[in-house]
């Protein structure tokens, strides 16, 4: 055995032996910026907006999900921030309730029992990968 070989067999066990460790655990939402600097890309308007029109519309797919939301003012409160801050264009489920924070808080909605919650659990279902507006809402 080269000292290169024997050198290579102790970087690849360090590599290996160190991948066991990585913390995966998901990080907390940041909304990406929408200004020309840096290089997060931009959260798409008229995307965003054809999410909210597939969910609030009166003939949209999802507006019969919509139904018990739009008649809560706080539950409407608290969609409207999701929407505008890109929540429901997140295909996984623990992205949407980290994005989901600053509404929480804004909106004032709790994350146990609350009305408007429940309400609006409809329209994230409707809205999640494999639903009928999952197509127009869910970032490619």
């Amino acid at each position: 055995m080269t000292w290169r070989s024997g050198l290579f067999g102790v970087a690849f066990a360090l590599s290996v032996s160190q991948s066991a460790c990585v913390d995966t655990s998901p990080l907390p939402f940041e909304r990406r910026s929408t200004d020309a600097g840096g290089d997060a890309a931009p959260i798409d308007g008229a995307v965003l907006n054809a999410c909210r029109r597939c969910v609030t519309d009166a003939d949209g797919p999802c507006r019969p999900d919509y139904e018990v939301c739009a008649a809560d003012a706080q539950c409407v409160a608290f969609t409207d921030c999701l929407f505008e801050i890109g929540c429901f264009s997140l295909g996984d489920l623990q992205a949407r309730i980290a994005c989901g924070k600053p509404c929480f808080d804004k909106t004032g909605v709790s994350t146990s029992g609350d009305p408007a919650l429940n309400h609006a659990l409809p329209v994230n279902g409707c809205t999640s990968p494999g639903n009928v507006c999952a197509g127009v809402c869910v970032a490619r």
